[in-house]
C-alpha cells in the first residue's frame, strides 16, 4: 500500500509499451495484478498507482470514423451532434481509468444524409484508407461562408481535406453513422468487413431486423415507440378512432402494422381504406409519391372521414403536402400527429407547396410529436464516461458552446439548428469507450486486433457491445444480445401557438404519463385541458368530435356547423364538400364564379376554366364550346364569338366546313368566283354557275344547256339550235320539223315492206332471247343475293365484335392499384391473378348489372415503349396510378366500388389463345369505360431514343382505336388526358382529329410486314369498325356517342373508313395500293336505308371473333362480287 500523498501522476504511465504484444510478459504481470486487486475503488487505486510508476510516454491513438449529415436536402443536423461528440470525448479523454494510454479521436465526414454518398465515403474508408473530412479546424462561423444564413455543400465544400493513413493511423476500429437510408445501405458491407457500427441517429423501423442487418447497434430509439405513443394520447383525449397517413409499402409498411397492432391492444379503430394486402392488418390512407395530386385526393377522404386526430407515418415534404392540401379544403382544427425528430419548424417551409407558411403554421398549430426523450430527467447523474461531468453540466456546456440559451432550439447566427440528437451522439461515443475499455483493458485484447479486424478481436468487440449498460446523457443505455435497440422512453410535445413547444407527457410501454408542465391548447371552441397533475396517467377532457352532418349538408371544420351548398354550388356526396357548378369556376374556396366568355368548365368542381379552341366559341357560363358554323371563322383561342366571312350576307360566301379558323377558309359558293383566301367574290354572269364552291376565276362558270359562252356572258342559241354540254363550244343545228315528218313517213312505209317478212323471224328470236334474258336474270339475282349474303355476314361479325366480350374483362380495385408496386406490376395478369387482387365480368350482361349498382371502369390507354419489355415504363405507371387518383376526386366515385382496366393486367400474357379472345375484346372492353385516361408523360422509348409523349400516343393506330371506341359509345365527356401537366379533359377537336385512325403508324408496317409476307394488321380492324359504323347510322337511341358519331364521323368517313391503304412490302419503302373497305361502307349505307331491312344477330356466336383467314375470304369474297 502507497501513501496517497506519494502517488505519480496518473497521465505518466507508457500504457501503450506495457501493453503493447512486443511486452508481454510486462503486459502480462501488470494484467494479473489488476484483476487479483479488489474490486471497487481499491482496483482503481492499484490502477492509479501502476499507471504513476512511468512517465514521458506518448498516448496511443485510437480512431473512429464518422460519416454524419453536416450538410444536405434531407437533413443537415451533423454541426450540433458533433459538438455533443466532441463534449463527450473530452472527458472520456481526461479520464484516468477509462482508457488509460489511449486517446480517443473521431475523423469527421459529411455524409449529407444521402446514401450514395455515405457508401462512396465508406468504402472509400474501408479500402483506400481515405478520409474526407468535414472543414477541419475551422469555426463555427467559418461554416457559412457565403452568410446566407445556412450552412450548404457549397459553403463547406472548399473547406474539407482529404486525409489518409499518415494522419490516421492507426485505422479506425469503428464506424459512427447517422441517417437511416445511409445506415441501411452500408451495414451489411460493414458486417461483411468485421467493421463495428454503432448509429447514433438513424430511426427506420427496418434496422431492428438482425437477419438482415447484423450486428448494428444504435443509441437511438427506433421510430416504432411512438406509434403506441401515438395511439395512448388519441385514447387519453377521448378518441375511440383515428385516421393514419402513412408513406410508400417498401419503406413504412413495418410502421403500419405495428400501428395496428397498437391501436388494437388499447382498443382505438383506425378509420380509412382497408390496405391489408399490402400492410397487414392496416386500415388508414396512403400519399405514396411527393405528388399535390395523390396528397388532394387523401385531403379530401379526411375531409369525409371527419377524424380529429390524423397521424402522419411521413416525412416532413409529405407532410407538409397534405397539410396544404388539406388547407385547401379547409379541413381545420384537425390534431395533427408526427414525429419529433423532424427538423423545427419543418412545417413552415413553403416553397414546394402552394400555401404560405403562415396557412401551414395555423394548420400545424396544436399538433402532437413524439420524440425519443433525449436528456433524462434526473439532471444530476455523472456520465459513466466522465470522471465528474454531470448530464445537466453537459447540457449547459452544449447550449453555450452554440451560443443559444437553454433550451432555446432555434437556428443559430452560424446558419444550422441544435439537434437534440446530440445527446444520443455522446452516448455513441461514451458506447464505444466503454467498449474499447471491456475490450482493450478488461480482457487484454491488442488493439492490433481491433485494428486488423481479426475474426477473434470482432467477436469481442460485438460481446461487449451487446452487454452495453450505462448511465448515459438520454438515461440508462442498456442493451439486450441479440437486439439493435436501446430501452428508453417517449416524449411526447404539443407545437402551441407562438411557436413553443410543451413537454407533455412520457411513454413507456405501456404507462402513459403526464408531466403536469401546463395545458393542452386546440383551437375548436378554445379547448384547454390541463396536462397533469405530474405523475399522472390520464387527463379530464375530451375533443369535441366533428359533427356529422345531414346529406344535403356540408361541415363548416372552422366551427364546427353545417350548412348548406351556397348558391351555383352544390353538395358532392362522394367529396363531402360543396363544389362549384358545371359553367362555373372556383375563384377561391367556397366562392364559384360564371367561366367568362371564351371559356368553359365542363364537370362539377372546376377549378380552373378552359378556353376555347380555335374555331369555337362560348358565352359567359358556358359548359361547353360551340364550333363555328358555316361562313363564320375564329383563328384565336377564347372568342366570346365568331368573325363573319365578308359577304356571307350577300351570299356570296361560305366555308368549306364548321369550326373554320381563318379568313384564308372563307370561300365563294356556288355560282360565283374570286380571288380565294377570304377575297371578295361575284356573281357568275346571267345563265352560268360553277359545279363547285370555291371557284377562283370567271372561267370557272358555265353556261347552261342551250346558252353559249361569248364574248365574257351567256346568249341563247338561235332557234333551232342548242348546246348539250356546258363544255360545248357551238350551238347544235336542230332538224327542221318537215325534215322530219317526210323522214318519218318514208321510214313508216319502208316498214310496212319488211314487217311481214320479219314477222317470221321476230318471233323466233324473240322467244330464244327471251330465254337467254330470263336465264341471265336469274344469275344476276343470284350473285346479287350472294353479294348481300357475304356483306350481312360479315357485318353480323362486326356487331358481335362490339356487343359481347370473347373473353371476361379483367379489372383491378382502385385501393389495389393505388397501392401496386413496380414489381408486382409486372407479375403481369397471371402473377396479379394468382395474388387475387383481380376482378372478372364474365358477360357483357353481367357488367351491365354491375354497373347499374354503382361499378365504375377507368381504362387506361398508352403507348408501349421498349420491343422487349411488356407494358408501362416506371414514368408512366406513376402518372396511371396519379391519372387513376384525380379520375376517382374530380368524378367523386367511390374508391370500392371503381375499377381499373390495364392491358398488362387484364390481358392474358402467357396462353396465346386465351389472349387473342381478350385481345379481339379489346373494343368492348374500351367502350364500357366510364372514363378513359390517355396516360403520356413526355419520356423516351427504350430502345429507340425516339420521344414518347402525346403527339407519339396520337400516331398509333391501337391508340386510336381504344379512344374511337369510347367516344362512339360514350361521348367524348370523361376521356383525359394525364402528363406533366396534370389531368385534363380531351377536346371534341383532339378525338376528332385522333379517330382517324388509319392516319396511325403499326409496327407491322415499320417492319415491311417480313419483306410483304404478313398480312397487315390494318385488315384485322375492318370487322369491328363496320360493326361500329352499322350501328352508329342505325342507331335511334339519342346518346353523347351517337352525337359524337354524327358530328365527327359521318362528316369524315371517307377518313376513317379508307377505301385503301398503302401496304410496304420490305423495309426500302416500297409499297402497294391495297384494298381497305373498298366499297363497303356505301353497300351499307345502301342496306340501312333499305325498307325493311333486318339484320339478325342470333344467327352470329356473340364470341365468335373473326380470324385473319375470314378477314382474307371476306376480301377475296368483295372482289370477287
Amino acid at each position: 500500500r502507497v501513501p496517497t500523498s506519494t502517488w505519480p501522476a496518473p497521465s505518466l504511465l507508457p500504457w501503450p509499451l506495457l501493453l503493447s504484444p512486443s511486452r508481454p510478459r510486462v503486459a502480462f504481470g501488470l494484467r494479473r495484478l489488476f484483476a487479483m486487486a479488489p474490486l471497487g475503488t481499491f482496483r482503481v487505486v492499484c490502477l492509479s498507482v501502476l499507471f504513476g510508476f512511468f512517465s514521458g510516454s506518448a498516448v496511443q491513438p485510437i480512431w473512429l470514423t464518422a460519416i454524419q449529415p453536416f450538410t444536405g436536402e434531407d437533413w443537415d443536423a451533423g454541426v450540433s451532434m458533433r459538438i455533443g461528440a466532441e463534449i463527450l470525448l473530452e472527458q472520456v479523454n481526461a479520464n484516468p481509468i477509462l482508457l488509460p494510454g489511449y486517446e480517443l479521436k473521431v475523423v469527421w465526414q459529411d455524409g449529407m444524409c444521402s446514401k450514395a454518398r455515405g457508401r462512396t465515403l465508406f468504402l472509400a474508408n474501408l479500402f483506400d484508407t481515405t478520409y474526407n473530412v468535414f472543414a477541419p479546424g475551422r469555426s463555427l462561423t467559418e461554416l457559412d461562408a457565403d452568410k446566407s444564413g445556412v450552412i450548404t455543400s457549397a459553403d463547406t465544400q472548399p473547406m474539407s481535406e482529404v486525409w489518409n493513413a499518415t494522419i490516421v493511423s492507426p485505422d479506425p476500429v469503428g464506424l459512427l453513422s447517422a441517417c437511416a437510408g445511409t445506415c441501411m445501405d452500408i451495414a451489411y458491407i460493414a458486417y461483411k468487413a468485421r467493421y463495428p457500427m454503432v448509429s447514433n441517429a438513424a430511426t427506420r423501423p427496418a434496422l431492428s431486423d438482425r437477419r438482415t442487418f447484423p450486428n448494428f447497434y444504435r443509441t437511438i430509439l427506433p421510430d416504432t415507440f411512438f406509434n403506441a405513443a401515438w395511439i395512448a394520447m388519441a385514447k387519453a383525449l377521448g378518441q375511440a378512432s383515428v385516421t393514419t397517413v402513412i408513406g410508400e409499402t417498401e419503406n413504412w409498411g413495418s410502421m403500419g402494422t405495428i400501428i395496428a397492432n397498437a391501436a388494437l391492444d388499447q382498443g382505438v379503430e383506425l378509420m380509412g381504406h382497408d390496405l391489408t394486402t399490402e400492410i397487414p392488418g392496416f386500415k388508414g390512407l396512403q400519399i405514396s409519391l411527393d405528388s399535390k395530386l395523390i396528397a388532394s385526393s387523401v385531403a379530401a377522404e379526411l375531409v369525409k372521414l371527419k377524424q380529429r386526430v390524423v397521424i402522419l407515418l411521413m416525412f416532413g415534404a409529405r407532410n407538409r403536402l397534405l397539410m396544404c392540401e388539406a388547407h385547401k379544403r379547409e379541413f381545420a382544427n384537425a390534431v395533427f400527429m408526427a414525429f419529433g425528430w423532424l427538423s423545427f419548424g419543418w412545417w413552415a417551409q413553403a416553397s414546394d407547396t402552394d400555401c404560405t407558411p403562415a396557412e401551414l403554421t395555423q394548420m400545424a398549430t396544436g399538433m402532437i410529436t413524439a420524440n425519443m426523450m433525449f436528456w433524462r430527467t434526473d439532471l444530476s447523474t455523472v456520465l459513466a464516461c466522465s470522471a465528474s461531468m454531470s448530464v445537466d453540466e453537459f447540457i449547459d456546456e452544449w447550449f453555450k458552446r452554440q451560443g443559444n440559451k437553454r433550451p432555446d432550439l432555434a437556428m443559430t447566427s452560424d446558419g444550422y439548428s441544435p439537434a437534440l440528437e446530440a445527446g444520443t451522439t455522446a452516448d455513441a461515443v461514451c458506447m464505444y469507450a466503454k467498449m474499447l475499455h471491456e475490450v482493450l483493458i478488461n480482457r487484454g485484447v491488442p488493439l492490433s486486433d481491433l485494428i486488423g479486424r481479426s475474426e477473434i478481436g470482432y467477436a469481442a468487440v460485438q460481446d461487449a457491445l451487446s452487454n452495453t449498460d450505462f448511465e448515459g446523457v438520454q438515461g440508462r443505455v442498456k442493451f439486450v444480445p441479440g437486439e439493435a435497440d436501446p430501452k428508453g422512453a417517449v416524449i411526447i410535445q404539443q407545437l402551441q401557438p407562438g411557436g413553443v413547444l410543451l413537454d407533455v407527457a412520457s411513454y413507456k410501454h405501456p404507462v402513459l404519463t403526464f408531466l403536469g408542465n401546463g395545458d393542452l391548447m386546440f383551437p375548436l371552441d378554445n379547448e384547454i385541458f390541463h396536462a397533469g397533475p405530474a405523475g399522472a396517467t390520464t387527463i379530464s377532457g375530451n375533443l369535441t368530435l366533428y359533427t356529422i352532418c345531414p346529406i344535403d349538408q356540408v361541415l363548416d371544420f372552422s366551427t364546427n356547423k353545417c350548412h348548406t351548398c351556397p348558391v351555383n354550388e352544390e353538395f358532392t356526396e362522394s367529396a363531402g364538400s360543396c363544389l362549384c357548378i358545371a359553367g362555373f369556376y372556383e375563384v377561391v374556396h367556397g366562392i364559384c364564379s360564371k367561366c367568362p366568355s371564351g371559356s368553359f368548365s365542363a364537370s362539377v368542381g372546376t377549378l380552373e376554366c378552359k378556353l376555347c379552341d380555335v374555331g369555337k366559341w362560348s358565352a359567359e357560363g358556358s359548359t361547353a364550346c360551340s364550333f363555328c358554323p358555316l361562313g363564320t371563322f375564329i383563328g384565336t383561342h377564347g372568342a366570346s364569338e365568331c368573325t363573319v366571312c365578308p359577304q356571307l350576307n350577300e351570299g356570296l360566301h361560305t366555308t368549306e366546313a364548321i369550326a373554320s379558323e381563318s379568313l384564308a377558309a372563307c370561300i365563294c359558293v356556288i355560282g360565283a368566283y374570286g380571288d380565294g383566301d377570304g377575297g371578295s367574290c361575284k356573281s357568275c354572269p346571267s345563265h352560268s354557275t360553277t359545279t363547285s364552291a370555291g371557284s377562283a376565276s370567271v372561267s370557272a362558270c358555265q353556261c347552261e344547256v342551250g346558252y353559249l359562252f361569248q364574248d365574257a356572258s351567256c346568249h341563247r342559241c338561235p332557234f333551232g339550235q342548242t348546246t348539250f354540254l356546258p363544255s360545248d363550244t357551238k350551238c347544235t343545228p336542230l332538224p327542221e320539223v318537215v325534215s322530219i315528218i317526210l323522214a318519218a313517213f318514208i321510214l313508216f312505209f319502208l316498214s310496212l315492206a319488211f314487217a311481214y317478212l320479219l314477222h317470221r323471224v321476230y318471233k323466233r328470236r324473240l322467244a330464244l332471247l327471251e330465254a337467254k334474258a330470263e336465264a341471265a336474270m336469274k344469275a344476276a339475282e343470284a350473285v346479287i343475293k350472294e353479294a348481300e349474303v357475304a356483306m350481312q355476314d360479315k357485318l353480323k361479325l362486326g356487331l358481335a365484335s362490339i356487343k359481347d366480350f370473347g373473353h371476361p374483362m379483367v379489372l383491378m380495385g382502385a385501393n389495389a392499384f393505388s397501392s401496386l408496386t413496380v414489381d408486382q406490376l409486372r407479375g403481369f395478369h397471371e402473377g396479379n391473378r394468382d395474388a387475387h387482387r383481380l376482378f372478372f365480368v364474365d358477360t357483357f350482361a353481367k357488367f351491365q348489372e354491375l354497373q347499374k349498382s354503382g361499378l365504375k371502369v377507368i381504362f387506361l390507354s398508352y403507348q408501349w415503349l421498349s420491343w422487349t419489355t411488356k407494358g408501362a415504363s416506371d414514368v408512366q405507371w406513376k402518372f396511371m396510378q396519379e391519372g387513376v387518383e384525380q379520375v376517382i376526386l374530380r368524378n367523386g366515385w367511390p374508391h370500392d366500388q371503381t375499377y381499373v382496366w390495364l392491358d398488362i393486367l387484364s390481358i392474358p400474357q402467357e396462353h396465346r389463345s386465351v389472349q387473342s379472345l381478350a385481345v379481339n375484346s379489346l373494343y368492348v372492353y374500351a367502350k364500357c369505360a366510364d372514363a378513359l385516361v390517355v396516360v403520356c408523360p413526355r419520356t423516351r422509348h427504350a430502345d429507340s431514343g425516339e420521344t414518347a409523349d402525346l403527339e407519339s400516343y396520337q400516331s398509333r393506330v391501337w391508340c386510336r382505336v381504344e379512344v374511337l371506341a369510347r367516344c362512339c359509345s360514350r361521348g367524348f365527356n370523361q376521356v383525359y388526358i394525364v402528363s406533366e401537366s396534370g389531368l385534363v379533359n380531351a377536346t371534341p377537336e383532339w378525338a376528332a382529329n385522333i379517330i382517324k385512325v388509319f392516319d396511325g403508324n403499326m409496327t407491322c408496317c415499320r417492319t415491311g410486314h417480313l419483306g410483304g409476307t404478313v398480312p397487315c394488321d390494318r385488315t384485322t380492324l375492318i370487322m369491328p369498325l363496320l360493326g361500329l359504323y352499322y350501328e352508329g347510322i342505325a342507331s335511334t337511341v339519342n346518346s353523347a356517342g351517337l352525337q359524337f358519331f354524327r358530328e365527327t364521323i359521318l362528316t369524315q368517313k371517307e377518313a376513317v373508313f379508307p377505301q385503301t391503304f398503302e401496304y410496304s412490302v420490305g423495309t426500302e419503302g416500297k409499297t402497294e395500293t391495297k384494298e381497305l373497305f373498298g366499297d363497303l361502307i356505301a353497300r351499307i349505307d345502301l342496306f340501312a336505308h333499305k325498307p325493311g331491312r333486318c339484320l339478325a344477330l342470333t344467327s352470329v356466336d356473340p364470341h365468335e371473333s373473326p380470324t385473319p383467314d375470314e378477314m382474307s375470304d371476306f376480301m377475296f369474297e368483295r372482289k370477287s362480287i
